[in-house]
Formats: C-alpha cells, sequence, structure tokens
C-alpha cells in the first residue's frame, strides 16, 4: 500500500518480550529444580536472565528513540475522539440504565450523529451536566462519574 508506514518498532519490541517469557519459563524451570541449597541449573538461569535483561533493555531504549520520542497529543484532537466515541456512552449508563444507554448508542451508530447530540436530544440531561459527566478527569476516575463528593476547600 502505497505511503502505509509499518509498525516495525512495536513489533520488534513485541517479538523480544515474546523471547524473554520463554527464557523466563527456562528461568523458572531451572529454579524449581534445585534441590535443597544446591541448583545445578544455576547456568541455565544465568544463561537466559542476562541475555533477556540484555535485549528488554535495547528494545526499550530502539522503541523510545525510534517510534515514542517526538510523539505528541493534539489535546483538541483527543477530546473529540473522546466525546465521539460510542464506548462514552458507558458513562452514562448508570444515570440511565442499560437498556436506554444501549439504544442511545445504537442510534449514534446507526444515524451518524455525535453521541453527545444523541444523549442530548433525548432530553435526559442538559448540556452542563452532559459536560459535567464526560469531562475527562470525571471518566478517568475509578468509580460512576457524577457521584463522586466534590471535595470542600480547607
Amino acid at each position: 500500500m502505497p505511503g502505509k508506514v509499518n509498525p516495525v518498532m512495536p513489533e520488534m519490541a513485541t517479538q523480544v518480550a515474546y523471547q524473554a517469557m520463554a527464557q523466563d519459563l527456562a528461568i523458572t524451570l531451572a529454579v524449581q529444580a534445585g534441590q535443597l541449597e544446591l541448583n545445578a541449573f544455576l547456568p541455565l538461569v544465568a544463561a537466559n536472565l542476562l541475555p533477556a535483561m540484555e535485549s528488554l533493555s535495547k528494545a526499550m531504549l530502539l522503541l523510545a528513540e525510534r517510534c515514542i520520542k517526538g510523539i505528541e497529543a493534539v489535546p483538541d484532537k483527543c477530546l473529540e475522539h473522546l466525546h465521539n466515541s460510542v464506548g462514552i456512552i458507558t458513562v452514562i449508563s448508570p444515570h440511565v440504565g442499560y437498556d436506554i444507554a444501549s439504544e442511545l448508542a445504537k442510534k449514534a451508530l446507526r444515524t451518524g450523529k455525535p453521541v453527545r447530540e444523541v444523549i442530548l436530544e433525548a432530553g435526559l440531561f442538559t448540556g452542563e451536566e452532559l459536560d459535567q459527566l464526560l469531562r475527562p478527569e470525571e471518566v478517568t476516575r475509578p468509580g460512576i462519574a457524577g457521584t463522586r463528593k466534590k471535595k470542600q476547600p480547607s
């Protein structure tokens, strides 16, 4: 495909992680094989542990340098993705019930309308209430959005 950029660095990091997992299994079995305070399999531990550590270290540095470095979030675009994701319906589900939330999600998908617009059309929340519920700070904390008490200033 013209212009396609292959994710070779994340793929490389994944392959190194898989190799380290295989080495970890060999280490686990070698450690289990030791009786009393003697372990004739310690050379196998070292033969797998040291290369795994080296490979993982190199992979992390390469991934950071050639893939992660320079990535910058575009806050407005992130917020747009958050608010246009049908998954955001999950936030209102505890307040309106699963069935209603499910119908709203289906309507947003069927009509192509933004989720916020579909929720507002249903008349279940005011724009201000919805803004409070769908704030990133609110939806990324544990618990049910909109049910936490605000701290009083000291």
